[in-house]
């Protein structure tokens, strides 16, 4: 995550990050000590460069990103590879195990933020929803989460309107369905709209843990 040169407000205040997911350790030491980071996000066990090697070159004294906080996220399930001593220089440890909500907490640790009550995942897939005519419509999501969603639409419904979402998940073999409610809109600099966020009444039977699970995936 990367910190401006130019003044900013602090970290904790800004609602909106640029993350940069680097392939590689070495174009990522590269990345790094060119340019400054906030924070560092690694996979544990390391594969190209051990961890202590690549966190005294990343965050060295000539490095840009010196200052970065370091998290480690531990993506196998496999006992051998979890972490015995947490290393040197890291400042939290994002584990498999605990689900989204546990490496929500610790994210949140690293960042020095209050975590919300639940974290949206930026999801582009179709919602079909009622439009104030009363005719089915479809749009694009931005975000979703267990709480709701943002929706992208030129013509959003008003707030407090109430509606029916329905999502066209991948590989789902039924749609996730549950009932909605407007909560703000989004405009652009001109004020035109440009989406409307909703919030979650209800949901058909069973469809709030289909909606956990597909949540869960773009963690795993």
């Amino acid at each position: 995550m990367k910190q401006p040169t130019t003044k900013s407000p602090p970290f904790c205040t800004r609602a909106d990050f640029a993350v940069d997911r680097i392939p590689t350790a070495a174009a990522a030491l590269e990345l790094a000590t060119l340019v400054g980071f906030r924070a560092i996000i690694v996979n544990h066990p390391a594969k190209a460069i051990p961890l202590d090697e690549f966190l005294a070159q990343a965050k060295g004294p000539e490095s840009a990103s010196s200052d970065a906080l370091v998290g480690i996220f531990v993506s196998s399930k496999k006992p051998a590879h979890d972490l015995v001593k947490v290393p040197d220089g890291v400042d939290v440890v994002i584990g498999p195990y605990g689900g989204q909500a546990e490496r929500d907490r610790q994210l949140c640790k690293l960042f020095g933020i209050a975590p919300r009550a639940a974290v949206r995942v930026a999801v582009n897939t179709d919602v079909t929803y009622v439009d104030i005519e009363g005719q089915r419509v479809v749009a694009q999501t931005k975000d979703l989460s267990t709480s709701g969603f943002f929706a992208l639409t030129k013509q959003p419904l008003p707030v407090g309107r109430h509606t029916q979402a329905v999502f066209a998940f991948p590989g789902d073999q039924a749609p996730f369905v549950a009932d909605a409610e407007v909560v703000r809109h989004a405009l652009d600099a001109t004020g035109a709209a440009q989406g409307m966020g909703l919030r979650f009444v209800s949901f058909k039977d069973g469809h709030i843990g289909r909606l956990s699970q597909y949540l869960e995936s773009f963690y795993a």
